[in-house]
């Protein structure tokens, strides 16, 4: 296959793509609500945990509320 055919043959295969892409509905962004890997675990302390305004993870910091920490689990 010659350097001209791999060109053409990448050329159709791109415009194609687009092609279809034009007819299909735009992506939808999901919401930071309904997306599961957003879940945050109720805030549940134990006996262990750090001092309220203390990050659960990294303990020698102050808590921001980022609320990584519920979402794993913490």
């Amino acid at each position: 296959m010659t350097e001209a055919a791999i060109r053409a043959a990448i050329d159709a295969a791109i415009r194609s793509h687009l092609e279809r892409r034009r007819g299909a509905p735009p992506p939808r962004a999901a919401a930071a609500g309904n997306d599961a890997s957003h879940a945050q675990v109720a805030d549940n302390r134990l006996s262990g945990d750090p001092p309220p305004g203390r990050c659960v993870i990294e303990p020698s910091v102050d808590c921001v509320h980022c609320g990584y920490c519920r979402s794993q689990g913490y």
